[in-house]
């Protein structure tokens, strides 16, 4: 006669704690198109019930696991920004640290910028507080790289006739970087010097040229 495996018991922020994280290392070890929640709830010994509480369905799990890459991601742009004093090299190192988070965690990077959205509401603000969270934790990830352009463009060293494009262009140069070392993508794959002379030839077109 086989026997019951015991339910865990989890308090109300317990649960929604582990199954955030359980959520996290699925999508890390093998990426969110094959992310079960009904699988997540019975690994934890919770019923899906349990689990619905916490997240009504799938996407807003997955959204909780996006937002906190974002966070994370931010943390290490911050991280990488403070070692440094100029603009040029804050990017630089700001640069790196979006590749490296990107190639160690390829299956993350991508559910952060796939993950869809709840329809927004009139006044453009999202249609629930997870979508909420979310877009601020992106928002916040962004406005680092741009806090120190615009530092950069203060200080004389980047061109400032174009503000939002140079922004962009960090942004999509580094996401770039971090989407084309994923899996090997490029032939011969990208050594962390291919990164470090493609930063350095972008911010170089940016530098401001002194009169």
């Amino acid at each position: 006669m086989s026997e019951r495996r015991p339910r865990r018991r989890y308090h109300h922020g317990d649960l929604r704690r582990a199954l955030l994280e359980s959520a996290t290392a699925w999508v890390v070890e093998r990426g969110a198109d094959t992310f079960s929640l009904r699988e997540i709830s019975q690994g934890l010994g919770v019923s899906p019930m349990a689990a619905y509480r916490h997240f009504p369905h799938r996407d807003s799990l997955l959204a909780a696991v996006a937002q906190q890459g974002f966070e994370s991601l931010e943390a290490a742009l911050s991280a990488a920004v403070s070692g440094h004093e100029t603009p040029p090299e804050q990017l630089l190192a700001a640069g790196h640290a979006y590749v490296t988070f990107g190639r160690r965690q390829p299956r993350l990077l991508h559910l952060m910028f796939g993950i869809p959205l709840p329809p927004w509401t009139q006044n453009d603000a999202p249609a629930d507080e997870g979508a909420a969270a979310l877009a601020r934790a992106a928002g916040a990830a962004y406005r680092r790289l741009e806090d120190v352009i615009q530092a950069g463009m203060r200080a004389g060293c980047f061109r400032s006739e174009a503000p939002r494009a140079l922004v962009v262009g960090a942004w999509a140069v580094v996401h770039g970087l971090a989407m084309l070392g994923d899996a090997g993508r490029m032939t011969g794959g990208m050594s962390t010097e291919d990164v470090e002379q493609v930063l350095r030839y972008w911010i170089s077109g940016i530098t401001a040229v002194a009169p």
